[in-house]
C-alpha cells in the first residue's frame, strides 16, 4: 500500500508541475500576442497621424502663402488707389479746371460779360482749396527741415574758453588742460630764481563762440603768459633735451650749428655710411623767454658735454671673460659680478652685461653696418676601439675650421656698443670634422683597485702646485685642492668631452669633462676658461687657468674625480705630488 501510495503521489506531483508549466507557457504566449497587437496598432495609427499632419501642414502653408500674397496685392492696390484719389485725380482735375476757367475768363473779358467774369473767378478760387490741403502737408516737413538746419548750424559753431591772466585777455583755448600745459612750459623756461609770477596768476575763464583760427596753441599761450607776467622778456632759441629745458640763447643759428657740428664730428670718425643721431630727443624752440633764462651759447655747449651717471650695457663677445670686461671699462670685478649675477653664471656670447659709467648729458648714437669673418669650429667624431686602454687617442683625420661671413647692424652710444643685430650670414668655407680614435679599455674595477701614482689613465691636472687640502678635509669638501699661483695652466687629467664650461655658484669658473663609463672630472675656481661646451679634449690639453673665483680663500684648483656619482680620492689616481710633465 505504501508503495502504491507513493507512486500515486509522484504522478500527482508530475501532473501539477505539467499543468503549471503549461499555464506559464500560455501566459507568455498571451502577453506576446497582446504586445504585438498593441505595437501594430500604434504603428498603424502613427503612420496615419503623420500623413494627416503632413497634409494639414501643406494646406496651412498654401493658405498662409496665398493670403500673404493677396494681402500684399491688396496693400499695393490700396496704395495706388489712395495715391490716385488723393493726388493724381485732384491734380488732373485742377489742371482741367484751370484750363477751362482761363478760357471762360478770356471769353468773359472779350465779351465784356460781368456775370460770366464773376462766376469764373469764383470757380478759380474754389480750385485753390486743394492747394491749401497740399500746403497743410508741406508746412510740417518744411518746419522739420528748418529745425534740423538750425541745429546743425548751432552745432557747427566753435565754443572756446576766453582766458584772462593778470588782468589781460591772452587767448582762446578749448579746455583748461591746455592752460595747465602752458603753465608747465613756462616753468620749463625758467632756469633761475629771478622770474617773478604776478599776483593775479589765477586765470579767469569765459565761454564764447569763436572762429577756429582764433584758437591759441599751447606755445602761443605760453608766450602770452610770459609776456603779461611783468618780467623782462626777450625772443630767443631754447634748447630742450628729452623735454627738459637746458637754456636759451639769442644766437639760435649758432646753437643749431653747434648741434650739427657735434653730429658731423662723430660722422667723420664713424664713416659716411653710418647713421648718426642723438640718443635723446633734441628740440630747438624759438619763443619768448625771461631774460634770466637766456645764457651765452658757450654755457649751453658746456652743459651738453657735462657728464652724468648712467647705466650702460655691454654685449658679450666670444672669448670675453668678466675679468677682461671689468678691466676694459674700469669697473671693479666684484661690482660687475654683483650687478650681473645670473648672466655671469652662463657668460654666453650675445648676453648683455650691465655696466655703471658716467656719460655726457647729450649722447650720440651711431649705427654702422659691419661685416666680420667668424671661424666655424669643426666637430670631433669619435671612433671607439676596445683594443686600446682608456686614454689612448689617435687622430685619424685632421679637422679643419670653416669660415663664415656675418653682416651685423651694430649700435654704438658714444663709442660704446649697446646692440648688435645679424642682418645676413654667408658661409665661405664649410668646416671639416675631425675623426679621433679613442681607446675604451679601462674597466671601472681596475680603477677602484689601484693604490697610488699616475695610474688608471689620469695625470696631475696642474702644471705644478701641491695638495693643500685633500678630499673631505673639511665638511662637504668633495675634491682635492692643488694650490699654486694665479694663471697656472690647468690641463685635462684624461681625454673626454667637455660637458660644462662656465660659472657655477660656489665653484666660480668651472670645467667638467665626461670620460665615459660613468666617470667625470671637475676643475673649479679658475680665473679663465679655454674650452667650450661639447668640445672634445685630449689628455694634457689646456682647459683653464688657476684662479680664486667663487668661494675660495686663495688661488688653487679644486679637482674632483667622480665615478658613477661617487666622489673618489684623487690622490689614488694622480699621486700625492707633482712629478713634472
Amino acid at each position: 500500500m505504501d508503495r502504491n501510495q507513493t507512486e500515486k503521489t509522484q504522478q500527482l506531483d508530475r501532473s501539477v508541475q505539467s499543468e503549471r508549466k503549461l499555464n506559464l507557457e500560455e501566459l507568455t504566449t498571451f502577453i506576446y500576442n497582446l504586445l504585438y497587437y498593441i505595437g501594430s496598432k500604434v504603428m498603424r495609427y502613427s503612420k496615419h497621424a503623420a500623413k494627416r499632419v503632413k497634409h494639414s501642414a501643406v494646406k496651412c502653408w498654401w493658405f498662409v502663402k496665398r493670403n500673404v500674397v493677396c494681402f500684399g496685392d491688396f496693400l499695393v492696390e490700396q496704395k495706388n488707389e489712395i495715391l490716385r484719389h488723393s493726388w493724381i485725380d485732384p491734380f488732373r482735375s485742377i489742371v482741367g479746371n484751370w484750363k477751362r476757367d482761363f478760357s471762360n475768363l478770356y471769353h468773359a473779358i472779350v465779351k465784356l460779360d460781368g456775370e460770366a467774369f464773376k462766376d469764373t473767378l469764383f470757380d478759380m478760387l474754389h480750385t485753390f482749396r486743394f492747394v491749401g490741403n497740399v500746403v497743410n502737408y508741406v508746412l510740417p516737413v518744411a518746419a522739420a527741415f528748418v529745425f534740423i538746419t538750425t541745429f546743425q548750424e548751432i552745432d557747427a559753431q566753435t565754443y572756446a574758453l576766453s582766458v584772462e591772466y593778470n588782468g589781460e585777455q591772452i587767448g582762446y583755448i578749448r579746455n583748461e588742460a591746455e592752460f595747465a600745459m602752458a603753465e608747465h612750459n613756462v616753468q620749463n623756461r625758467i632756469i633761475s630764481g629771478d622770474y617773478e609770477f604776478p599776483d593775479d596768476y589765477i586765470p579767469q575763464y569765459t565761454l564764447q563762440v569763436v572762429e577756429d583760427e582764433q584758437l591759441s596753441t599751447v606755445d602761443e599761450l605760453t608766450d602770452r603768459i610770459i609776456e603779461v607776467s611783468g618780467n623782462e622778456i626777450q625772443e630767443a632759441s631754447g634748447l630742450y633735451v628729452d623735454g627738459k629745458f637746458i637754456g636759451a640763447t639769442t644766437d639760435g643759428d649758432g646753437l643749431v650749428l653747434a648741434l650739427k657740428d657735434m653730429l658731423d664730428e662723430t660722422r667723420e670718425s664713424a664713416g659716411e655710411d653710418a647713421k648718426v643721431s642723438f640718443v635723446q630727443d633734441v628740440k630747438v624752440d624759438k619763443a619768448l623767454y625771461p631774460v634770466s633764462s637766456i645764457v651765452d651759447l658757450s654755457n649751453i655747449s658746456a652743459e651738453l658735454t657735462k657728464e652724468v651717471a648712467a647705466a650702460r650695457t655691454y654685449i658679450i663677445k666670444p672669448g670675453d671673460t668678466p675679468y677682461d670686461v671689468a678691466n676694459t671699462y674700469d669697473v671693479p670685478l666684484e661690482t660687475l659680478m654683483r650687478n650681473n649675477e645670473e648672466v655671469v653664471k652662463r657668460f654666453l656670447p650675445g648676453d648683455s652685461l650691465l655696466i655703471q659709467s658716467a656719460v655726457p648729458l647729450l649722447e650720440k648714437k651711431v649705427i654702422q653696418t659691419v661685416t666680420e669673418e667668424n671661424t666655424l669650429n669643426f666637430k670631433t667624431e669619435q671612433v671607439l676601439n676596445s683594443n686600446y686602454e682608456k686614454g689612448y687617442t689617435k687622430i685619424k683625420t685632421n679637422g679643419q675650421t670653416g669660415l663664415e661671413e656675418v653682416v651685423y647692424e651694430v649700435t654704438y652710444v658714444d663709442g660704446f656698443e649697446t646692440e648688435r643685430t645679424v642682418i645676413a650670414r654667408n658661409t665661405v668655407k664649410e668646416p671639416v670634422n675631425a675623426v679621433l680614435e679613442v681607446g675604451t679599455l679601462m674597466p671601472a674595477q681596475y680603477l677602484n683597485n689601484v693604490s697610488g701614482g699616475n695610474v688608471g689613465g689620469f695625470i696631475w691636472p696642474v702644471d705644478g702646485g701641491y695638495i693643500s687640502c685633500p678630499i673631505w678635509g673639511y665638511y662637504n669638501h668633495t675634491g682635492t685642492d692643488i694650490a699654486t699661483k694665479t694663471g697656472t695652466a690647468v690641463r685635462a687629467s684624461a681625454a673626454g668631452t667637455v660637458v660644462y664650461s662656465g660659472w657655477q655658484r660656489g665653484y666660480g669658473y668651472t670645467v667638467i669633462i665626461n670620460h665615459g663609463n660613468g666617470i667625470r672630472t671637475l676643475y673649479a675656481h679658475n680665473s679663465a676658461l679655454h674650452v667650450a661646451n661639447g668640445q672634445y679634449v685630449q689628455q694634457g690639453q689646456l682647459i683653464a687657468s688657476v684662479g680664486s673665483t667663487g668661494n675660495s680663500t686663495g688661488p688653487h684648483c679644486h679637482f674632483e674625480i667622480i665615478m658613477n656619482g661617487a666622489y673618489k680620492d684623487a690622490r689614488q689616481y694622480i699621486g700625492y705630488s707633482y712629478r713634472g710633465r
